[in-house]
């Protein structure tokens, strides 16, 4: 039987720890996996008739501190909140080009308290007057 060196146990121990994931946090999640990152905070944005709307730009602030996004094609933004767990934070989106993605929509605004977890924040807008 062979006889298996030090260097090659660890290296051996370290790829099977990849593999796995041991050691990992917050990396990769999905369906089953380990859930989304700490502080993550995502939705979609609609029109009144449900249809996602592209290109909104999407900002949350907290004592100084910005977090920006756009939604993609499909209506859908997130933000990673890091170091804000507790504390009021503001989201604004935005529609900054127009008619360009399907309609002129007036600016939406939710406040929420930010957690050490996930939260799902949805805007719904509306046509500006």
């Amino acid at each position: 039987m062979a006889k298996i060196t030090r260097p090659l146990q660890r290296i051996c121990l370290a790829l099977l720890a990849v593999l796995t994931g041991a050691g990992v946090t917050g990396c990769m999640y999905g369906p089953g996996m380990y859930g989304p990152p700490q502080n993550t905070v995502s939705g979609t944005v609609t029109n009144a008739a449900g249809q996602a709307i592209p290109g909104i730009h999407l900002t949350a602030t907290d004592h100084g501190r910005t977090w920006t996004a756009t939604t993609s094609d499909f209506g859908n933004y997130d933000f990673r909140l890091t170091g804000a767990t507790g504390d009021s934070v503001t989201i604004t989106a935005a529609d900054v080009d127009g008619p360009a993605n399907g309609g002129d929509f007036a600016t939406a605004v939710q406040t929420i308290v930010a957690t050490d977890s996930y939260q799902h924040v949805d805007f719904t807008l509306t046509p500006k007057d």
